[in-house]
C-alpha cells in the first residue's frame, strides 16, 4: 500500500552523523539530538517485516508501530540505495527500527535516510515524539570543517538572512555554533579565518521547520601558503 506523504521543504545538506543540540523536557532530563534531516517525508518505529537485499536498491518492508512525522499507511516500502547509510549493520527480519525516509522521484518512492535500532535509537525518538508534540525549539546547529579530515575550525561567522530575521554566529574551538531562530528559509554566507577558504558542499540556504532541528555543515579547506590558526 502506497502511503501519503506531507509535502515539506526539502533541505540540502551533507548527510553525516547526527550531531549534537540539548532539548528540555518536562521531567528536567535533557534528550540530545539534532538531525540530517529537518523536512523528511516520514519518520517512524515499525517492525521489519521482509527484507529483499540488492547492490542496487534492497527493498524493506516494515509494519508502522508509531508515526513520529509525515502521513503514513501500516504497510511501508523503504529502498536501501547503493551507498546507502542503512545498509550497515545489514537490518534483520523481525527487528525493531527508528526508519528515517524521504522522497527519491516523482514515482512517490521512498529511500532510506537513516535506520537504526530501536534500542540504539532512544534519543531520536524521544526528540521525535517531542517535535510532533510542539514542545522543541525552531534551531539550527552547525559546524565547520576541514573537508576530508573533519579539523574543526574556530572563528568561522557563519550569517543566516531570510524574511523570518537573520543571525551571525561563530563556531567555538569545536567548529560548532547553534542558534533559536524562527521557522523559515535562510540565506547562508560564511566568512573565514585567515588561512582558510571555502570548500563548497551542500546548499547556500537552510529550511528550518517549527519546532524542529536542522543541521548545517559548512565545508573549509586551507589556502595555499599555510594555515594561520585562531588561538
Amino acid at each position: 500500500m502506497r502511503l501519503g506523504r506531507s509535502h515539506l521543504v526539502r533541505f540540502t545538506a551533507a548527510l553525516c552523523s547526527f550531531f549534537i543540540s540539548t532539548v528540555t523536557v518536562a521531567d528536567n532530563k535533557t534528550t540530545s539530538v539534532c538531525t540530517d534531516y529537518p523536512s523528511v517525508e516520514i519518520v517512524f518505529v515499525g517492525t521489519l517485516t521482509a527484507f529483499t537485499p540488492s547492490q542496487t536498491s534492497s527493498s524493506m518492508r516494515f509494519e508502522a508501530l508509531e508515526l513520529l512525522a509525515g502521513e503514513s499507511s501500516d504497510g511501508i516500502t523503504v529502498l536501501q540505495e547503493g551507498g546507502s547509510p542503512c545498509r550497515d549493520p545489514a537490518p534483520i527480519v523481525g527487528e525493531r527500527y527508528l526508519v528515517v525516509a524521504q522522497g527519491t522521484n516523482w514515482k512517490g518512492d521512498y529511500g532510506c535516510a537513516d535506520l537504526k535500532r530501536e534500542a540504539d535509537a532512544t534519543s531520536e525518538i524521544e526528540y521525535f515524539r517531542l517535535a510532533r508534540s510542539g514542545l522543541t525549539s525552531t534551531e539550527v546547529s552547525g559546524e565547520v570543517r576541514i573537508t576530508g579530515e573533519g579539523t574543526p575550525v574556530r572563528g568561522a561567522k557563519v550569517d543566516l538572512a531570510g524574511i523570518a530575521g537573520g543571525t551571525q554566529l561563530t563556531s567555538n574551538a569545536q567548529g560548532r555554533f547553534h542558534a533559536v531562530l524562527k521557522p523559515g528559509t535562510y540565506a547562508v554566507t560564511t566568512r573565514f579565518p585567515i588561512g582558510y577558504e571555502s570548500d563548497n558542499c551542500g546548499g547556500s540556504t537552510v529550511t528550518l521547520e517549527p519546532h524542529r532541528c536542522a543541521r548545517l555543515v559548512i565545508c573549509a579547506k586551507p589556502r595555499s601558503g599555510g594555515v594561520n590558526p585562531i588561538e
